[in-house]
């Protein structure tokens, strides 16, 4: 639905480019955004109801950056990553309204943080067979940007501890680590296991 939407509006968009490509490329850009929005308001109406709405605007607020400059591994089709996506998120933000006390939340930083860094210096930017940066160039631009995100995601934990805000700075922790996840094998490999599960019922369908 999403993608065939994406289509339309890119042929409206670039009515006057003759070429085919440059819509495919209009196309594929739409479909990010729409596919980024549709999940994004999924998220807002079912935490609110979930009662968990403030917890998920601070773990989104460190996902959301993390995956978008690290990258991450995805499922194979939109719905996929729309179900899992969402709900993924909603444990998040519902694991983050765990009461913690301030030396499991400095352990935790601390934790975080440094798994994170060796994470952004081993695997990031972390592509998928759609989309892989190859420029050493390019890879090392990536991640100065990622570095960037995490100093600035493990500021914002140790102010809002200093103000006596722990859920919300473990909320930003919790985003921060599972983002950092997704950039690992060992994100890829249950994400991947999943797909070729939900292959299985296809496959048998072409037989």
């Amino acid at each position: 639905m999403i993608k065939k939407l994406s289509l339309v509006l890119a042929q409206a968009i670039s009515h006057n480019i003759e070429t085919d490509q440059q819509i495919e490329v209009y196309a594929y850009g739409l479909e990010i955004i729409l596919g980024s929005f549709t999940k994004l308001i999924s998220l807002l109406i079912l935490s609110y109801f979930l009662g968990i709405s403030w917890p998920m605007l601070f773990v989104l607020l460190s996902f959301i950056p993390m995956r978008l400059f690290g990258g991450g591994v995805h499922l194979s089709t939109y719905l996929r990553c729309l179900v899992l996506g969402v709900l993924m998120l909603l444990i998040l933000a519902r694991l983050s309204l765990v009461n913690v006390t301030d030396n499991f939340l400095l352990f935790f930083l601390l934790f975080v943080t440094l798994v994170t860094a060796q994470t952004v210096y081993r695997w990031v930017p972390a592509g998928t067979e759609k989309k892989t940066i190859v420029n050493p160039k390019l890879r090392a631009q990536q991640k100065i940007k990622t570095i960037r995100i995490l100093l600035g995601i493990v500021t914002a934990s140790l102010i809002l501890l200093m103000f006596d805000r722990r859920q919300e700075a473990f909320a930003l922790l919790v985003g921060l680590g599972a983002s950092s996840l997704l950039m690992t094998p060992f994100g890829y490999k249950p994400i991947r296991f999943i797909d070729n599960l939900l292959d299985i019922p296809n496959k048998g369908g072409e037989n």
